[in-house]
């Protein structure tokens, strides 16, 4: 059992803390209190701001932990469909409930598919890194990448080159780029590749309970063909829309990306 303490584990922790002294409350300091004369109805201001503070740890514990959460978008590994600085938010209802803390899953309701972008605890640095990527294969599925291509099942899945483009950095620099149309069960998203660049992948079967990452900037992401498949254990939820675009190197928001929801087309 793994310990995650981020901020919804600090929440958990400050939950149980605030419960824990209101129990005390309750059951110890306030029959004290009576039993020496003082009004029951007292209460230190300690008590005051805890009685205040803990239904509000609870409801955001709550949300955080059962409904959605969101998160920044670190880098250019899934451009074009997603760009750096973008906040989305990820429904972690979706794919199960999680204690958190240890992120035991208690209750499942579903698993991810073929297609879905997820939001996930980096395998190298769970404890201080999410990630997000594009789920192309399930168990059970056999998966390779070869000239450029995603082969899944021994099918591969088709690409249409949409128009050439420029992939811009935020260091500035800047990378010719081929935008591809790329079918995935039968569904569309849209890619990145660098001409010239990349590496292939032998076939392999994917386990029970993993998965197979990859970004769609395709030949400037770290993912499953670097670092294996990816436990369902470090699932956090399915990014489903973006709720603020910043464009940092022109300090301006991107207006026409605001509230657009994250998922793939039937062409």
């Amino acid at each position: 059992m793994s310990i995650y303490l981020d901020f919804n584990g600090m929440l958990a922790i400050a939950s149980l803390v605030a419960g824990v002294i209101l129990l005390l409350e309750r059951y110890v300091l306030r029959p004290q209190r009576i039993s020496q004369g003082i009004p029951a109805d007292y209460e230190s201001k300690l008590i005051e701001y805890v009685r205040a503070f803990f239904p509000v740890f609870l409801l955001v514990l709550g949300l955080r932990v059962i409904i959605a959460e969101p998160f920044r978008i670190p880098s250019g590994s899934m451009k074009p469909t997603l760009l750096e600085g973008e906040f989305i938010i990820a429904n972690k209802f979706l794919y199960g409930i999680r204690l958190p803390v240890t992120g035991t899953k208690i209750i499942k309701i579903s698993e991810p598919k073929r297609g879905d972008i997820v939001v996930f605890r980096s395998p190298q640095n769970p404890q201080e890194m999410n990630l997000i990527k594009r789920i192309v294969a399930v168990a059970g599925d056999i998966v390779s990448y070869k000239d450029k291509v995603l082969y899944v099942n021994g099918q591969a899945q088709e690409q249409v080159v949409l128009n050439k483009d420029f992939d811009v950095e935020p260091n500035g620099y800047v990378w010719k780029v081929s935008k591809i149309d790329e079918t995935l069960d039968g569904l569309h998203h849209e890619i990145f590749l660098r001409p010239g660049m990349g590496f292939d992948m032998q076939e392999m079967t994917i386990p029970d309970g993993h998965y197979f990452a990859m970004g769609d900037n395709r030949d400037n992401s770290e993912d499953s063909r670097s670092w294996g498949v990816l436990s369902d254990e470090y699932l956090i939820g399915k990014a489903t829309y973006i709720w603020m675009s910043w464009d940092g190197p022109n300090h301006s928001i991107r207006w026409d990306r605001l509230g657009k929801r994250i998922s793939l087309s039937k062409g």
